[in-house]
């Protein structure tokens, strides 16, 4: 069993048989290396995943304050007109009661 001649070359068993362990404890390293690093690879792309739908989270949230902040300085905006509008009203009642005023004055 030690030695086989083929074809005129002479192979001893044992040394194929180390070399073959040899090969599969490589193997075997180089698969628990390869599962390891799929394993941190699988823990980033969840970590990944988590702070992509946080950084959604957070846009959202900051799209609807502005949208809110618009909506109420929007709000703001139509009071202080409408208020505008009613000083000038008044302006213009005042004026036109100091006209009557004194074109009655001119009047007597």
């Amino acid at each position: 069993r030690k030695h086989i001649q083929a074809s005129g070359e002479t192979h001893n068993f044992d040394t194929i048989e180390k070399q073959l362990t040899s090969k599969e404890e490589e193997l075997r390293e180089l698969h628990a290396t390869v599962s390891a690093q799929m394993d941190v690879n699988e823990g980033l792309h969840e970590e990944l995943s988590r702070e992509r739908t946080f950084l959604k989270c957070a846009a959202e949230q900051k799209k609807q304050t502005i949208i809110e902040e618009y909506k109420t300085q929007e709000i703001r905006d139509s009071k202080i007109r409408k208020y505008c509008k009613g000083v000038q009203c008044c302006i213009k009642a005042t004026n036109l009661e100091e006209e009557a005023r004194v074109l009655a004055i001119q009047k007597r």
